[in-house]
Parts: structure tokens; C-alpha cells; sequence
């Protein structure tokens, strides 16, 4: 599914539990990207009710500032007014589709709602909450992200050639098999 954009400003929304490590990282790499291809693009990120942080995890911010980012954006809880808002929303797991970000909206707006691994890996199936896990592990489903948003800016806005940066040491770059460390196998 691509967007189009007939000179309209589009809004896309990433989702994830707390709005502390994946939503936000992925609102930064994508912004970055949409500016430097000139598309008119609106990039936010938000939390769950109830469950959002009063701040970032530090070493996302630490692995978003060794890539170039910056992340200077307050920590956001989704509501209805929020989403509807949306071109689309991007969540990063199921049961937060499902069972959050629906429940808020009419069903009218299913459309606009997608899993990021669907977009990215055309699976249905969680991205693992990187607040669960070790630095290694962390930095692995990071790459994910990063890379992920390149796929979605390709599939979604049609912005060809994106190339974002990939931290490389550590566990280093994803490789095939990371899809797997992804999934429940973790």
C-alpha cells in the first residue's frame, strides 16, 4: 500500500507500548528521511494510555546520537484526537492494533492502522520490546528499526535509494537471521 500525496501534508504515527524506545527511534530515522527527500511528510511517535515514560530510554538515545539523530521529542500518549488526526499508524505490536489503538477509533479507520513488521517483513508478528533485553540484544532490534523504516519509506511514500546508517559493532548489522531473533524465539 503506498500513500499517495497529491501536495497533501501526510501524517504517519509509530506506536509502541511506552513510547520510550521504538516509536520514538523510529519517528526520528523517518523524519530524517522524509526531510531529505522533500516529501511533505509529518512523522510522530506515542505510547499507550497508562503505560507511557516521562523520558527516553538512554541507550536508544545513545544508539539514535552514534547514527546522526537527535531526539529532542517529549514523550506522547495516544488518544483518539491523536489518531484520528493519522494518515496512518504504524504499531509495533498486535495486541496494541487490537486491542489499544482500535478500541480508540471507529472501525472506519482499520485501514490507516498497519504492524510495522507487516510493512517491513509482510508477517504478521510482534517487534520484540527492546526493554526486555540486554544491550546486544537492544542493538540488534535498533538495526531493526532502522532498517525497517527505509523499507517503509520505500513502500509506502515511494522514496527510492533511502539510505539510512547501521550500527556495526557489537552484534553488528543485521543478517538474515535476525528476522528469527525477532519473532518468539527470543
Amino acid at each position: 500500500m503506498e500513500i499517495k500525496m497529491n501536495n497533501k501534508i501526510i501524517r504517519i504515527c509509530f506506536i509502541c507500548e511506552d513510547n520510550a524506545f521504538l516509536s520514538p527511534l523510529a519517528e526520528v530515522v523517518m523524519r530524517e528521511i522524509v526531510v531529505s527527500s522533500g516529501k511533505n511528510v509529518v512523522v510522530s511517535s506515542a505510547g499507550l494510555p497508562g503505560k507511557t515514560c516521562t523520558r527516553r530510554d538512554g541507550s536508544m538515545i545513545d544508539f539514535a546520537h552514534e547514527l546522526g539523530y537527535k531526539v529532542d521529542v517529549t514523550p506522547v500518549a495516544a488518544d483518539r484526537a491523536l489518531i484520528e488526526k493519522q494518515d496512518y499508524i504504524i504499531c509495533f505490536m498486535q495486541d496494541m492494533k487490537y486491542g489499544s489503538v482500535l478500541p480508540m477509533v471507529d472501525f472506519k479507520y482499520n485501514g490507516r492502522i498497519e504492524l510495522f513488521e507487516f510493512l517491513v517483513l509482510g508477517r504478521m508478528i510482534d517487534t520484540k520490546n527492546p526493554m526486555r533485553y540486554f544491550s546486544p540484544i537492544r542493538e540488534i532490534i535498533a538495526n531493526h528499526v532502522v532498517s525497517g523504516c527505509k523499507t517503509i519509506a520505500k513502500k509506502l511514500l515511494n522514496i527510492p535509494n533511502v539510505v539510512v546508517p547501521v550500527v556495526e559493532h557489537g552484534t553488528g548489522k543485521l543478517t538474515a537471521g535476525v528476522e528469527i531473533m525477532l519473532t518468539d524465539q527470543l
